[in-house]
Order: C-alpha cells, then sequence, then structure tokens
C-alpha cells in the first residue's frame, strides 16, 4: 500500500519510520518506553527519517510527545486515520523511499517484534 502523503518527502530519507498514535490510548502509553529507544537507534542511522501522525491537532500532539520525552520530532501530521490506512494505534508503518509501507506492527509490542523493527531500520 502506498501512503498518500504529499506533505513528505519520502526520498529525503529510506527507509522512514511511521508512528502513528492517539492520545488517550493506553497501548500507546505503554509503548511510549520503546519508542524513546527507536528514536535514539534513530539518530544513530541519520538515514532513517520518522514521521508522527495522529488524529487528533498537531500542537496537541506536539504537546503529548514531549511529555513522553518525544519532543525532538520535525515532521508532525494530522491525519484521520483511515486515509493513511491504518486501523488502530499505536502503528508502526515502515515505509520506503517511494512512499509504499513495506511492514507494519500493530499494537504494544513485544521484545521479539521490538527487535525486528530495530533490525528494520539497521
Amino acid at each position: 500500500t502506498k501512503l498518500d502523503v504529499t506533505s513528505v518527502n519520502w526520498k529525503r530519507s529510506r527507509p522512514s519510520i511511521v508512528l502513528v498514535i492517539r492520545e488517550g490510548c493506553h497501548f500507546c502509553e505503554e509503548s511510549f518506553p520503546f519508542y524513546r529507544v527507536l528514536a535514539k537507534e534513530m539518530q544513530r542511522s541519520p538515514t532513517v527519517g520518522m514521521v508522527i501522525v495522529a488524529p487528533g491537532p498537531i500542537a496537541s500532539t506536539r504537546q503529548y510527545l514531549k511529555e513522553h520525552d518525544l519532543a525532538d520530532f520535525q515532521i508532525i501530521l494530522s491525519s484521520p486515520l483511515v486515509t493513511i490506512h491504518v486501523s488502530g494505534t499505536p502503528t508502526l508503518l515502515l515505509v520506503d523511499s517511494t512512499g509504499t509501507i513495506r511492514r507494519s506492527w500493530l499494537g504494544k509490542l513485544n521484545s521479539a517484534q521490538e527487535q525486528q523493527v530495530i533490525r528494520a531500520i539497521s
């Protein structure tokens, strides 16, 4: 599936991780420790980009991320989940340079799934 998000230049980084979250989602809350680890891993690999997508207002999402020590993201988008082909939160999408979803992970990940994500960006 190709993501139709015209405001993102997918070619800038290969691959990209799209993190879809929603305020009030308890699985999102439980997943923030892993997202902090993921963000640190991605800082080591500047060729990997991260996009945050949430259904709420961008300012609210930015504050939500800040409250969970994930405030350093440049690209935060507001979009209905259905527009990006996501049915639930949290969702992680691995997107290639054409905007095509190559892998996806839904919900709170177990340790094996977390390692899959880390390997996918390495």
